[in-house]
């Protein structure tokens, strides 16, 4: 496994600490694995790939915990 695939991995699994922990505790290990196996597919392809792959994959991970803050912000002004 490349450096960059490596680090990628760290980060990634370290952004998923921005989903709830029950989440994290039923799909976390999966999501880590598909993430990896997408990403040492396309550093077969090309390091542009790999590059886009990796940025796609990070750009959708925080989706849920703003979703989330939305969501609390609104009960919360409901509650008021």
């Amino acid at each position: 496994m490349s450096v960059v695939i490596r680090l990628a991995t760290r980060l990634y699994s370290a952004m998923l600490r921005l989903y709830p922990i029950s989440f994290r505790q039923e799909f976390g290990a999966e999501m880590v694995t598909v993430f990896v196996e997408a990403i040492v597919e396309a550093e077969g392809e090309s390091r542009r790939h790999l590059l886009v792959t990796i940025l796609r994959e990070f750009r959708d991970i925080p989706y849920p915990f703003y979703a989330n803050i939305g969501t609390i912000s609104h009960i919360r002004s409901q509650i008021s």
